[in-house]
């Protein structure tokens, strides 16, 4: 059963980033940046066996994210691609180096919109998510299933206020969302 830690410390982070963007009102916008954190004593729940309850890890995630928006030929029509890649491991200890589970090192996010009168528009997403370990495995030996979801939106946007419906995983996808 699970067992309470009166030992757990508060997390900290230290977090840097640095990143570009480019915009041209023909072709589109572009958009690039690395990141780096460094959690300390993150607080995860720890089922190796004999432990069973929430313990402190020292972690770390290092990556990059791409994003490019591009004006496309149909007008009222908008779209973009963001990928994402992401090293989250453990930084020290007996599990240092294995990869922090439920944490997808690739995930790529596009979008389209559709304004067809003003204030009206419907979105289409689709996230795809690749190379993860499932939750509270530490020692990465249960691989997440990759997986593709289709999201549908509808928004009414009136002076301040917005009004919208949303279906997630519209396609009844397996998947994991952490």
């Amino acid at each position: 059963g699970f067992v309470g830690n009166l030992d757990l410390q508060p997390q900290q982070a230290d977090d840097y980033e640095v990143g570009l963007r480019w915009d041209d009102d023909r072709l589109g916008q572009a958009e690039a940046s690395w990141f780096y954190s460094r959690v300390h004593d993150e607080i995860l729940f720890n089922d190796l066996p004999g432990n069973d309850q929430n313990q402190n890890f020292g972690t770390r995630r290092t990556g990059v994210e791409v994003s490019l928006q591009p004006v496309l030929p149909v007008e009222h029509l908008t779209g973009s691609v963001t990928y994402a890649f992401v090293n989250a491991t453990f930084a020290k200890g007996t599990l240092q180096g294995n990869r922090l589970p439920g944490t997808p090192k690739n995930r790529v996010t596009t979008s389209l919109a559709y304004e067809p009168i003003p204030g009206l528009i419907g979105s289409l997403d689709w996230v795809w998510v690749r190379n993860f370990f499932r939750i509270n495995d530490f020692n990465n030996s249960l691989p997440g299933d990759d997986y593709g979801v289709l999201n549908l939106g509808l928004r009414f946007v009136f002076d301040n206020f917005t009004v919208y419906f949303k279906v997630e995983n519209a396609a009844n996808q397996e998947s994991t969302t952490f």
